[in-house]
């Protein structure tokens, strides 16, 4: 996603839920724990839809496609 991969490249990953992150790539704190946020395996605590689309990074990557022309 944010590094150019899938998240989980192994069946296995995804079902223990093993994200990993690369050290090389400098993934900003608050975009890993965005990404932890919506794989969260456990459903109850996944966000919705709604709650995606509120968070304050995708706001503001939806403005600046809009201020743009994207």
């Amino acid at each position: 996603m944010t590094q150019g991969e899938v998240p989980f490249p192994k069946e296995r990953d995804i079902i223990r839920s093993e994200l990993r992150f690369k050290t090389a790539v400098q993934v900003p704190r608050h975009i890993r724990d965005f990404i932890k946020w919506i794989l969260n395996p456990k459903e109850e605590e996944r966000p919705s839809f709604d709650d995606i689309m509120h968070h304050p990074w995708i706001k503001e990557g939806r403005e600046r496609a809009s201020s743009t022309g994207v």
